[in-house]
């Protein structure tokens, strides 16, 4: 009899482990602007890592990915609150390749200006306008678009300029910040007018002489009792307003407020 043997192989294919490297950023940087991050995958072996996932934490929170393209990822990553940041990037690994994450590495978030105020407070005459001006003062080298705006409430607000574009020197920007109280009529002048018209009339028609003295003597006595005439404008009541103006500059932004007294100011 013929003896045969067969020899069966099994080969274990063991995937190669990698080393991830999330390069520090050059520059600083500024809340608002976007963080280019690059992120290098290598592998033990010398094979170069085809493909793949890369996922950023910044303090623990996931903040973006990137796809890996031959061993290279990069991806931008923007922050709204300044201080100090830890990043730190993921590989997510593949069949031949396992899974690897950074060292973490620190970043410094600056605030890329900032807001300061000539007076916070003051007392406005009506009808009369407040008026101050608001700096805007970058941090040097940032560079971007500052919006403004202005909230207060039965009022009216006007910033010039409510946009201002920061090229990087550093040089401080001025917005006239100005608030303006809304005059409203008195009852006298809702009375004053038709009395104005009754007596045009009486004159005119200019019948009874006794009629017209007496019309003319009753019209004047309502007018006096009402408050004058018709050319009587008066603020609203007296009241301590409170105005905001708000700069905002991609996701960061700053606010100061004004606490403005209105007093009453009757011109006649």
């Amino acid at each position: 009899m013929d003896a045969s043997t067969k020899v069966s192989m099994t080969q274990l294919v063991v995937p190669a482990p990698t080393v991830t490297v999330l390069a520090q950023p050059a520059g600083p940087s500024f809340a608002s602007t976007a963080l280019p991050l690059r992120i290098m995958i290598t592998s033990g072996n010398g094979m170069i890592i085809p493909n793949g996932n890369v996922t950023v934490t910044d303090n623990s929170e996931v903040v973006g990915s990137a796809p890996v393209d031959n061993g290279i990822a990069s991806l931008t990553q923007s922050s709204s609150s300044i201080g100090s940041h830890q990043l730190v990037a993921c590989y997510g690994g593949i069949a031949n390749f396992l899974s690897s994450c950074s060292s973490p590495i620190g970043v410094s978030v600056l605030p890329p200006y900032l807001l300061n105020q000539t007076k916070s407070s003051g007392t406005v005459n009506a009808p009369r306008t407040f008026v101050d001006d608001l700096q805007v003062i970058p941090t040097q080298g940032f560079v971007g678009v500052v919006q403004l705006t202005c909230q207060v409430s039965s009022y009216s607000c006007n910033l010039s300029p409510s946009s201002i574009s920061l090229s990087g020197d550093g040089k401080k920007q001025v917005v006239k910040a100005s608030f303006t109280p809304a005059a409203t009529s008195t009852s006298a002048e809702l009375f004053g007018w038709p009395i104005v018209g009754l007596l045009a009339m009486a004159i005119r028609k200019r019948r009874l002489k006794l009629r017209s003295v007496c019309l003319v003597l009753g019209s004047a006595a309502l007018m006096c009792c009402v408050g004058c005439g018709p050319v009587i404008s008066v603020p609203i009541n007296s009241a301590t307003q409170t105005m905001v103006v708000t700069a905002q500059s991609g996701l960061y932004s700053q606010a100061v407020t004004y606490q403005i007294q209105v007093v009453t100011d009757v011109d006649q």
